[in-house]
């Protein structure tokens, strides 16, 4: 079994369900009272937080690269961010280590591509949606071409949460508008939980949700 390193905190939310989920796929995989191996690193997210509104990417850089270093220095065979947004960073993480960083884009864009997707949804953070570090890695390594909501929907006022600003319902409105052009699934990640948007499935709303993170906690298994 490899040894599991998570740069975590971003936010602790995030952080316990990569935990849960990689800890819950090693028993099921195992079976008995097996658990992974896993070192982790969390940050004050308010440090970073701050950083990120100051535009100060090249510094929250340095700040993961120093803990990705702390986790391959302790043993950690791979490295995990996680979070969606600071995959923003993960050149900088990546060049800092000899391990291979798991980048969260790639396991999607080849779970995307297994199920026949195309066009699918992308719901995130402010960040990873109107930035493209996160867009363009489907888009160059796996010929994914998401989509994201328009600039003026309600997901403009969330920064960190997509959850403190879009509902259950109020995400499903707005995958449920985007579905009536050509979008034909979604990924993602909520933060603090998953939105199971589509349990009821209906005309307007005929794409699965995948989150981005089950497919990733299985890899990094």
């Amino acid at each position: 079994m490899r040894t599991i390193g998570l740069l975590g905190g971003m936010s602790w939310e995030s952080t316990a369900v990569y935990y849960r989920r990689i800890n819950e796929q090693t028993r099921d995989r195992l079976g008995g009272l097996h658990s992974a191996e896993v070192l982790m690193r969390s940050v004050d997210f308010d440090k970073i937080v701050a950083l990120q509104q100051a535009d100060a990417w090249d510094k929250a850089g340095t700040v993961l690269a120093g803990f990705a270093r702390d986790l391959e220095a302790a043993g950690a065979a791979c490295v995990v961010i996680c979070t969606n947004t600071m995959h923003k960073l993960a050149d900088t993480v990546q060049s800092a280590v000899t391990v291979p960083l798991l980048h969260i884009a790639d396991v999607t864009g080849q779970a995307v591509k297994a199920a026949g997707v195309k066009r699918p949804l992308l719901l995130a953070t402010r960040y990873t949606m109107e930035q493209d570090f996160y867009l363009s890695q489907l888009r160059v390594k796996h010929g994914i071409a998401a989509m994201v909501p328009e600039s003026r929907g309600p997901h403009q006022r969330s920064r960190h949460h997509l959850r403190r600003t879009l509902s259950r319902d109020r995400a499903g409105t707005v995958a449920a508008a985007l579905s009536r052009r050509d979008r034909q699934g979604e990924g993602g990640r909520c933060r603090r939980r998953d939105p199971r948007l589509y349990r009821d499935r209906s005309p307007d709303r005929p794409g699965p949700y995948r989150p981005a993170d089950i497919r990733f906690h299985a890899v990094a298994r």
